[in-house]
């Protein structure tokens, strides 16, 4: 049983009854409470998040509450259904993402959060306390469609309500979705805006994005010189597409004189974090002999990483590369 907790749900006596009545079935050891707010047990009544029948049980069959805040709408889910698998959650994930979530899982993720969405909204209609980061994680149930339908419009309308209560996470998402034209009319300068406002706050995405519209001359004047600025900001926060980027402008020496090897080191410090996309172009340098000597092993090697990546392009070069050698013997 999933037990969707929040100070609003703790005061219902449908929910009590619904969790009485499931511990009587002796299913206490099966109930999941996921926290959308509140506190458990903190004998505040404005805080409270579980139920009385909750509370009442005895500590060895308290249960572990899974925080939505804490771990992110999908994490959060994720660990609900490993939990309600009985499976490792480590495992759990990794077999998750390994087969693309297959559709009887999805499904499955689905059933199980059915509902939840409903529920957590209803909290805030009946006037429990307005966090930032629950609307936000609202405005990504709606964007995911996570327990309710996909819909942009409402993602924004619970976007801006955290964004005004200073999220930044949700001052970056209205900038993609007016960048992405999601939900509002595509609009590049009312996306910078938005990033702007969460680049102020340290969101390492936006920066990297507010370069890229400058880097494109999205919405505002094409600048190089501006797009590097903001991408290097990116990059020290570890942005690795940022950090990616930097190395496409030394490549193509826009805004910088064309400098193959500073663009190598900019390749690798995304590689390091995993851009496959940097992986791929270092593999290019490698086998161009360009600001590095000619190594055909190296550039397999980096091609190999980026094509195990999923990078579509690596494994061209893969194959190509590798009967290029094969001729030569």
């Amino acid at each position: 049983m999933i037990v969707v907790c929040s100070p609003g749900s703790a005061r219902s006596e449908y929910v009590n009854d619904e969790v009485d009545y499931f511990i009587k079935l002796g299913r206490a050891g099966h109930i999941i409470p996921l926290i959308v707010e509140g506190v458990p047990y903190s004998g505040d009544e404005g805080s409270e998040c579980f139920p009385p029948a909750l509370r009442a049980l005895p500590r060895e069959l308290e249960p572990l509450g899974i925080d939505l805040k804490k771990f992110g709408v999908r994490d959060a889910f994720l660990r609900v259904i490993a939990t309600l698998l009985e499976l490792d959650l480590d495992s759990f994930i990794s077999r998750v993402f390994a087969e693309r979530v297959k559709r009887g899982v999805m499904c499955a993720v689905l059933a199980i959060v059915v509902g939840a969405g409903v529920w957590y909204e209803r909290d805030f209609i009946i006037g429990s306390s307005l966090d930032a980061s629950a609307q936000y994680n609202m405005g990504e149930m709606y964007y995911y469609g996570l327990g309710v339908e996909t819909d942009y419009v409402k993602a924004m309308e619970w976007y801006l309500r955290a964004a005004e209560n200073g999220n930044v996470d949700a001052q970056f998402s209205i900038g993609l979705m007016y960048d992405e034209g999601q939900g509002v009319a595509q609009d590049y300068a009312e996306a910078m805006k938005w990033y702007l406002k969460a680049a102020e706050n340290g969101n390492a995405s936006a920066q990297n994005n507010i370069g890229y519209l400058y880097e494109n001359g999205l919405g505002v004047a094409q600048d190089y010189v501006k797009a590097m600025e903001w991408y290097l900001k990116a990059a020290e926060n570890g942005n690795d597409v940022a950090q990616y980027n930097i190395g496409e402008l030394y490549y193509y020496g826009h805004g910088v004189e064309r400098d193959y090897a500073e663009a190598m080191k900019w390749y690798l410090k995304a590689a390091e974090n995993g851009n496959a996309s940097a992986q791929n172009n270092i593999g290019y340098l490698y086998d161009e002999g360009l600001g590095v000597a000619q190594d055909y092993a190296e550039a397999m090697k980096w091609y190999l990483k980026a094509a195990e990546n999923g990078h579509s392009q690596a494994r061209n070069n893969l194959e190509r590369l590798q009967q290029k050698l094969n001729s030569q013997e």
